[in-house]
């Protein structure tokens, strides 16, 4: 009895020894960390609403964590000590998609759409795509898209604050044509450029190699000129090739 009872005096031991590691309650390996957003790379107009995802690095098993921070200038989160990956970007714009499955993976990229709007061409989105570029998909215009990213986000006791300066991902093109005839008699009016990148990487904070077109809105300035802007992502960097862009113009008339 007395073997008997000394192996159950083990049994339990061991048994509340592996619920309390599975089910544990001591909290002294959290740190309260302060993320601060220095914004002096581009200072926004409006200061948007900041997201911070920290993705685990290979060696740590650990749940993706995820903060919104509604002050600009940032704020805490408390974290288990570790080592993270960490993206901050703002996530307060429209026709945005984000993909964060892996820190080398995460991406950010815009919504497919028609090259002409139906409500421009009275119902009509069937129009040719820009020449050479029939193969790539069509992509709204990106909102402001700010972010920042850090390979290496270190949580413990002697890295409690981290600074991290977000900067604007997007460009802005601006397009003017003048000489245009007969523009008394165009009900429908818009355009698209092709070439231009269709995603940028949140780890290196680049334009990808996946090209796209992107539509524009234009409008009438003046008795011969047209013009409008857009927003995009840019253009991929690539040394072999320099990438050719085409900008159609769609108009119909009247008649």
């Amino acid at each position: 009895m007395k073997w008997i009872s000394w192996i159950l005096w083990i049994a339990a031991a061991w048994m509340a020894a592996a619920c309390h590691k599975e089910l544990c309650y001591d909290h002294s390996h959290e740190t309260t960390m302060e993320v601060r957003f220095d914004w002096s790379l581009n200072p926004p107009e409006e200061s948007p609403s900041m997201h911070l995802a920290l993705l685990p690095t290979g060696e740590e098993q650990r749940d993706r964590v995820e903060q919104a921070f509604d002050d600009p200038a940032g704020g805490h989160i408390v974290l288990s000590q570790g080592r993270y990956h960490a993206l901050a970007f703002n996530r307060d714009g429209d026709g945005i998609e984000l993909y964060l499955d892996s820190y080398d993976g995460a991406y950010v990229t815009t919504s497919t759409t028609d090259v002409v709007s139906a409500s421009t061409f009275f119902g009509t989105k069937a129009a040719p795509l820009p020449s050479g570029s029939e193969g790539h998909s069509v992509r709204q215009q990106p909102s402001l898209f700010y972010a920042d990213t850090c390979s290496l986000f270190t949580v413990d006791m002697n890295h409690t604050s981290y600074l991290m300066r977000p900067k604007l991902l997007v460009d802005t093109i601006d397009v003017r044509v003048e000489g245009v005839k007969n523009l008394d008699y165009v009900v429908g009016l818009s355009a698209a450029i092709s070439g231009l990148s269709a995603a940028v990487s949140l780890s290196r904070l680049e334009p990808l190699e996946e090209l796209c077109i992107v539509p524009m809105a234009v409008e009438r300035i003046g008795s011969g000129t047209i013009g409008g802007s857009m927003l995009t992502f840019g253009r991929r960097v690539n040394e072999q090739q320099e990438e050719q862009h085409t900008l159609t113009i769609y108009t119909m008339l009247d008649d």
